[in-house]
């Protein structure tokens, strides 16, 4: 997202005003199940595994520029202001609920989640003038809620070995700049 923004004046007495601003926001919100609910599972030679993956990127980006410029007698006010958040809210499960497992072999159960928010702003203002002022602002937000979930619930199960594991790799990154 990005927003410009020029004013110029000329003359004996003048002024020029110029404000630009950008917004970004992206919202990722994913369930990723892998599940046996309610269910006989009978194995005879070989392992079972439920596996739940999640991998959940995004990006936002703003970037707003802003230049006034004033030859007379009056004044130049520029002003720039970017706003970017990325929000992640994921919900990554992987189980064995109200059934009944017999394997002859290895049982796995895994829920992974990798997920990664970036946000990225710049703002930029300039005044040319016998008067002049300038400012910019700029802000950043990634917000990353992942919900990882591994488990056996209400369930009979008899397996040579049972692995249940459940794993979050959040990660935000947020950049903001001003000039």
């Amino acid at each position: 997202m990005g927003a410009a923004a020029v004013a110029g004046s000329i003359g004996l007495v003048g002024g020029s005003v110029s404000f630009a601003i950008a917004e970004a926001t992206n919202v990722i919100s994913n369930d990723v199940h892998a599940y046996v609910q309610s269910s006989t599972v009978t194995t005879t030679n070989g392992d079972v595994h439920v596996g739940a993956l999640q991998n959940a990127t995004i990006t936002s980006s703003a970037e707003a520029g802003s230049i006034a410029a004033s030859v007379s007698i009056g004044f130049a006010i520029a002003g720039g202001g970017a706003l970017a958040n990325s929000t992640i809210l994921t919900s990554t499960k992987a189980y064995v609920a109200d059934s009944s497992l017999a394997v002859d072999g290895d049982i796995d159960i895994d829920a992974t989640a990798k997920t990664t928010a970036t946000s990225l702003v710049g703002a930029t203002s300039v005044s040319i003038g016998l008067i002049s002022f300038a400012a910019s602002g700029s802000a950043a937000t990634a917000t990353v809620t992942p919900t990882v979930e591994a488990y056996i619930s209400s369930s009979n199960v008899t397996a040579n070995d049972i692995d249940v594991l459940a794993v979050a790799m959040p990660r935000a990154v947020t950049e903001a700049r001003g000039f």
